[in-house]
């Protein structure tokens, strides 16, 4: 297309995005001359004064960007700060107090781009305001709002904080916002959130925090009248995908803020509106999406470029400009639980594991077989509940709920929500809550699901304070994030979960801090786990597998494509609809979990994650460290510039006890250091008890029973903190207990040799570390 055509479908462009071209109230000049010579077109602002360039060139010119010299000294001649850049399929926009020309949608109303040039003559440093006291108060919320402005007031347009749930980021947001409106850095925020409940609870937010300082309004498509001249605008992502590019102009907002951003910028539609606003980007999140974590770019670069395309587009990380795996700032669950002084800012889980026997059937390798109607079936975990309903099995998980469920200080079942399957299993669970609480007369426990009739309302209704029905909210994934109910006491997972996200999503339901009516503050919150979904994450789940990318409808897979299975044996049939299982069931473990400092290892792998990036980027900037550890010659210069440039530093405090409870063995610096680099490898726990036992093998001489008691004995140290306490002391009454029990005469198996091997299994590393946890 020549440049004559290519001007016809701009000056289009232009018409549709409020400029104007001829007649009295003209805006639009071409061919207008300057010093540098003749721009295409320059484009007026208020009271006539010289607003931007744009520079048209034919589609044969090749990407339109390489015109950006051209178009500045234009710029420059005629005094303007805005430079369009154009072909008829191309437009870039350029700022030039603010980094390069960015591809950009649609050209900027008049009346957008006028505000933003009347807005830099009231701009300030971000950083020279304040952080404005009474919003967002704790030291980890200024610490980052400080970051922010640093980097801002440096040229940086792109942040993330990953911060845990119930740390208050919707607060901090606020405080940022007031830091920006006030330095006249931005005078329209949009803030995005992905459900209609959270825009709900941030609308309210904000007008809490703001009152009458600024107005903040909800975001309905086409109804300019309730939110236009609002200085913040909260909006589902939903409602932006229906009429953004009829609402707003690539210019309308200043600052775009991604609540749950993990979501609120996955799939196509999400990210181009989120990429639609020519603005500074924010991303809030305890789960960002890390899709470039263990990924050899170069390589899938080579073999499949489609893979790695979609990996960069979807990653968290890449999307807000930091590092792979490194937000702008980041304050975890384990920094949140363990600070003192103030803190801590929330409170810990105690996680009750209540295991059945369909339950630990169905988890099997061979998974749950049952007869139904004269039929044999098998059934795996996943498959409860939507293949297969088992009464029996939900009563059971309700019995055992009320029995251990923590309670308030007036004795009532304190609040929880429960995670069920399906709506279909959520109703059957709450049918069988209520007839367990006759009382109640069947308002214990409500269905708070997305297909419920005015689902919001009740969910709304249940966190409230005053409200003393339901004290049991069953949902399927409603309230798995951004829900706020600081009263929680009990999470219940009655499904399974494979994603680490949505279970550490989970979890934070429960995390946040209360103060009851009485003046007692809430301590602790207990996880109810009837589907071994703690077992998955501490033994089962890949932490280095790389994240599978999820494909679309009618979209090519972007992973490389994989060898045929091996052929599977047939299997038992499988229904083809939803059977009823009749099958009676019955606890088979029930077991208390005290979590650590140091948190589950869904949460500890973030330490890890970010001690291996350290320690490769020190080994990257320093070779001799590389060198020292593939030699395996620590020499005490390389060690003293470890000690004084890598550990006890602030934040992380990397050291061997830390490492040691984060990784659960004992080990030297060094061997931490070289299983970083990828030259060694850590032994498991498991290992360092076994070598334990096969050292006491041959030193007291054992024979195969006594070597089975003994692998028994540490297996249960390793999983019991109370066995473990007890083994400690001296006390060895639970050897008569279950699995000890039956297995003999535990404690004279041993004979003389029995004081002198329970006292070196104390004093070894492996106990001691069992200890710790």
């Amino acid at each position: 297309m020549s440049e004559q055509d290519a001007r016809l479908v701009i000056n289009k462009k232009l018409e549709d995005s409020g400029w104007v071209l001829t007649g009295h109230h003209k805006n639009v000049r071409t061919e207008e001359a300057c010093d540098s010579g003749y721009a295409d077109y320059l484009l007026l602002g208020r009271n006539g004064q010289n607003l931007a360039v744009l520079e048209a060139k034919a589609d044969s010119f090749g990407d339109v960007y390489l015109a950006k010299d051209q178009a500045h000294g234009y710029a420059l001649a005629m005094g303007c700060r805005y430079v369009f850049l154009a072909n008829s399929e191309q437009l870039y926009f350029w700022d030039l107090d603010e980094g390069d020309a960015r591809p950009i949608e649609r050209f900027i109303s008049p009346e957008d781009l006028q505000r933003r040039a009347d807005l830099k003559i009231l701009k300030k440093p971000l950083f020279q305001v304040e952080h404005q006291e009474g919003i967002a108060d704790r030291p980890y919320q200024k610490e980052a709002s400080d970051i922010i402005a640093r980097l801002y007031d440096k040229g940086k347009r792109a942040f993330l904080l990953e911060m845990a749930t119930g740390t208050g980021k919707t607060r901090l947001a606020a405080a940022i916002i007031d830091r920006f409106l006030a330095s006249h850095q931005a005078e329209r925020i949009l803030f995005i959130v992905d459900r209609i409940e959270l825009a709900k609870q941030s609308l309210e937010s904000f007008q809490l925090a703001f009152m009458d300082k600024y107005k903040s309004a909800r975001y309905k498509p086409g109804r300019k009248g309730e939110w236009g001249g609002a200085s913040v605008v909260v909006a589902t992502i939903q409602s932006l995908n229906i009429h953004f590019k009829e609402d707003f102009t690539p210019g309308y907002f200043d600052l775009v803020i991604n609540d749950e951003c993990h979501r609120s910028i996955y799939g196509e539609l999400p990210r181009q509106v989120v990429e639609y606003f020519q603005a500074t980007r924010i991303g809030l999140t305890a789960t960002p999406k890390d899709f470039l974590k263990n990924i050899d770019i170069e390589h899938l670069n080579e073999n499949n470029p489609k893979a790695l395309e979609y990996r960069m587009m979807r990653d968290t990380y890449k999307h807000f400009g930091c590092e792979a795996g490194e937000p702008t700032y980041r304050f975890t669950i384990q920094d949140a639980t363990n600070a003192i002084d103030p803190g801590p800012y929330l409170v810990p889980a105690k996680i009750y594991k209540l295991y059945s026997l369909i339950t630990r059937e169905s988890v099997s390798d061979e998974g749950w077989n049952v007869e139904i109607d004269g039929e044999d079936y098998t059934f795996t975990i996943s498959q409860l509940e939507k293949k297969v309903n088992v009464p029996e099995r939900n009563r059971l998980i309700c019995q055992e709920f009320l029995k251990y469920a923590e309670k308030t200080p007036d004795g009532a079942i304190g609040k929880a929500i429960f995670f069920a399957v399906s709506q279909d299993h959520a109703a059957a669970l709450t049918k069988e809550l209520n007839a367990l609480v006759p009382e109640s007369n069947g308002k214990f426990a409500e269905v708070i699901t997305s297909r419920v009739k005015n689902a919001s309302d009740k969910a709304k209704t249940f966190r409230k304070s005053e409200n003393y029905w339901p004290r049991i909210a069953v949902t399927v994934d409603m309230l798995s994030t951004g829900y706020d109910c600081p009263e929680v006491l009990n999470i219940v997972l009655a499904r399974p979960i494979a994603s680490p996200t949505t279970y550490i999503q989970i979890k934070g339901r429960g995390t946040r801090k209360h103060t009851f009516p009485d003046g007692t503050e809430k301590s602790k919150f207990i996880i109810h786990d009837f589907c071994e979904v703690v077992e998955y994450f501490e033994e089962k789940y890949d932490y280095e597998a790389p994240l599978p990318i999820p494909t679309g409808k009618g979209t090519e897979s972007p992973e490389p494509p994989q060898p045929p299975e091996p052929p599977i044996p047939p299997e038992p049939p499988q229904p083809t609809g939803t059977l009823v299982a009749k099958s009676l069931d019955a606890m088979v473990m029930t077991q208390f979990i005290e979590v650590g400092p140091e948190g589950e290892k869904v949460d500890r792998m973030l330490y890890q994650t970010k001690w291996k990036e350290k320690i490769q980027e020190v080994a990257t900037q320093h070779p001799e460290l590389m060198e020292a550890a593939q030699a395996n010659n620590f020499t005490d210069d390389v060690l003293d510039f470890i000690n004084t440039e890598v550990l006890n530093r602030p934040n992380d405090y990397f050291n061997e006890t830390n490492l040691a409870k984060v990784y659960r063995i004992f080990a030297d610096i060094t061997d931490f250091i070289k299983d970083a680099l990828g030259i060694g490898k850590l032994p498991t726990e498991q290992q360092q008890f076994q070598d334990l036992i096969d050292f006491l093998r041959i030193e007291y001489n054992l024979n195969l029973q006594q070597v089975a008691l003994l692998k028994m004995l540490t297996q249960q140290l390793i999983q019991s903190p109370r066995y473990a306490e007890q083994f400690d002391k001296g006390d060895y009454m639970f050897l008569n207990n279950a699995p000890f029990r039956g297995a003999g005469v535990y404690l004279g198996a041993f004979g003389d040799t029995l004081k002198p091997i329970f006292t070196q299994i104390k004093q070894s590393p492996s106990f001691k570390l069992a200890r710790m946890h």
